[in-house]
């Protein structure tokens, strides 16, 4: 005779352990977080720049406090000033990342769709058992 399996424990070892029966995905309040936690970052952001702008000139600096120093600096271009003359090829280039970005998470949606909506007979049997 077989003992029993204790509880949480599968013979099989690839079937899944659960399946999820709630949507994982953000509600409003998570939304609500990242707009709040996003706008933060913002409003520091261009506070920290304004306070520069008008306090230090430019090439100063002003130690803040431990290994925290504040540099006035302009830099035109992109990351540490490169392709500074090139305004309209970094234009160019940032609108076609941004649309492949986009169009890769519209493809990403539409393949979870047609995965949720393909009807999985097993996991339909296992919710009929357990209201069983």
């Amino acid at each position: 005779m077989i003992p029993e399996a204790p509880p949480g424990a599968r013979t099989n070892g690839l079937a899944p352990v659960s399946v999820a029966e709630r949507s994982l995905a953000a509600g409003a309040w998570q939304w609500a977080g990242l707009v709040a936690v996003a706008l933060a970052a913002v409003v520091g952001d261009q506070a920290t720049k304004h306070v520069v702008t008008r306090t230090l000139e430019l090439d100063d600096s002003v130690h803040v406090a431990g290994p925290l120093t504040i540099h006035h600096v302009q830099n035109s271009g992109i990351a540490f000033g490169l392709f500074s003359q090139a305004t309209a090829l970094v234009t160019v280039v940032t609108a076609a990342a941004v649309d492949a970005l986009y169009g890769a998470g519209a493809a990403a949606i539409c393949a979870i769709s047609a995965v949720n909506a393909t009807p999985d007979p097993r996991a339909s049997a296992r919710r009929f058992q357990r209201r069983a």
